[in-house]
């Protein structure tokens, strides 16, 4: 992928640049390739402008600040929506080309009046800086009134909109390719520290090796020396078991053999004999 992504990057570099200045990619006559999608969608829990309606017939302006950032300054606006509090509009306008990230999209929602100038009702302005993903956007925005130019006590409301602001083919393949880089130097990174491990280990294992035939001799020694101990304790249990001291059940380590069963069986029944003599007297 990472050759793959430094193919594509090469091949754009050969019909585009990037203005740092504006933050846009220009053709190679020097003009902006960057463009503006705007989908007016929706709009919710809008403040109420007719005292005896209780409703409200919102329509939206769209323009860009400041007007600059866009050669087309013709009015964008949506149609009105007349009385309605959660207006459906799904109007789309294009911004191309676009001149500079330093822009503002604003949204701009008033209130249509049949007789005498609009009123307005609330805005909200979206920063180019934040849709760089130049993927399609769709989010809600609150809706405002900073400086309390409706006369209202409280502006409420949101509005739905869809965007899409493309500036460059090169910086998400730039992006693209640094974190490959990255991504790809961490696993390096992994594959040594594991290699380093290995060879740790393959060292102690020779050592071990050069080692274990020079130690046998002792090890066996101590395993015979362990052994006999077991052996010589375990023999020591049972002839006092055969002598009637302690008293108690046969060690679980006894000779089990016939002899040593028979052995037992006689012992057993002398010392009833003594006991009974005993007894008698």
């Amino acid at each position: 992928e990472i050759h793959a992504t430094a193919l594509r990057l090469a091949q754009v570099k050969t019909t585009e640049s990037f203005d740092a200045n504006t933050g846009i990619g220009v053709n190679l006559s020097g003009q902006s390739i960057a463009s503006l999608e705007v989908n007016v969608m929706s709009a919710r829990d809008l403040p109420k402008m007719d005292m005896f309606s209780g409703k409200a017939d919102p329509y939206v302006l769209v323009k860009l600040n400041p007007p600059s950032a866009c050669p087309d300054t013709s009015e964008k606006k949506t149609e009105t929506k007349w009385k309605n509090l959660a207006p459906s509009w799904n109007a789309q306008f294009d911004f191309n080309p676009i001149l500079t990230r330093d822009a503002t999209l604003n949204l701009t929602l008033m209130d249509a009046e049949k007789f005498g100038e609009d009123d307005f009702m609330a805005q909200v302005d979206i920063p180019l800086e934040s849709l760089l993903s130049q993927e399609y956007e769709e989010a809600w925005y609150d809706l405002a009134d900073p400086e309390g130019l409706s006369g209202a006590e409280v502006v409420k409301g949101q509005v739905r909109v869809r965007t899409k602001f493309t500036f460059s083919q090169i910086v998400p393949l730039e992006a693209r390719l640094t974190e490959l880089h990255q991504t790809k130097a961490n696993v390096e990174q992994e594959l040594a520290a594991l290699q380093e491990q290995i060879n740790r280990l393959s060292a102690k294992k020779s050592i071990f090796r050069k080692a274990a035939p020079a130690a046998a001799p002792a090890v066996e020694g101590i395993v015979a020396e362990t052994r006999d101990r077991r052996a010589s304790s375990a023999a020591d249990r049972a002839a006092m078991w055969l002598m009637g001291e302690p008293e108690g059940e046969l060690p679980p380590d006894a000779d089990q053999s016939p002899a040593a069963q028979k052995i037992r069986r006689q012992s057993e029944a002398q010392r009833k004999e003594e006991e009974m003599e005993d007894t008698d007297l």
